[in-house]
């Protein structure tokens, strides 16, 4: 599995705790219980993990390389 498809993974399964805590019901993940006050660790999470993808994803803001010009004196 490469980084963007774990990343990609954990999106989704945050996904599906935020979805879920925001029902009133629990969530388990890695043996921890989140329940809707646990709505801004799970949005936290999230964030993070799509932080991380998008460094991946689009390294700069323009979305290209970036060109360097030597110019002689």
């Amino acid at each position: 599995m490469t980084r963007i498809e774990f990343l990609r993974s954990r999106i989704e399964m945050w996904m599906l705790a935020e979805e879920k805590a925001a029902l009133g019901k629990s969530y388990t993940i890695d043996g921890v219980s989140y329940t809707r006050q646990d709505l801004s660790e799970i949005r936290k999470m999230l964030s993070m993990y799509q932080n991380e993808l998008n460094k991946l994803v689009s390294p700069n803001k323009t979305g290209g390389l970036r060109r360097v010009i030597l110019l002689d004196d």
